[in-house]
């Protein structure tokens, strides 16, 4: 957790204890644990749309090759044949 070991973690609560009180340092750490919510639902979404726009980025092709293929048989096919579109 942010490279922070767990006796520094009891020193960094044993002074913020010291400072803030039993109350406020409760009020401050419920304050934090919001803020880090918040922080991490958003960056849940941000990846979510990061995410979604390289899927349909990966999806969307500008050209299909097979798709050019089969339209250049079926006009070579129409040339051949006669055919103008026609049914």
């Amino acid at each position: 957790m942010f490279g922070i070991g767990s006796g520094e973690l009891f020193i960094i609560i044993l002074v913020s204890l010291l400072f803030l009180g039993p109350k406020e340092l409760l009020s401050v750490a419920k304050s934090l644990g919001n803020l880090m919510g918040k922080i991490n639902a958003t960056f849940i979404r941000f990846q979510r749309e990061i995410n979604l726009a390289l899927y349909e980025d990966e999806n969307k092709t500008v050209f299909d090759p097979k798709d050019i293929a089969k339209a250049k048989i079926d006009q070579r096919i129409a040339r051949l044949t006669g055919d103008n579109g026609e049914t």
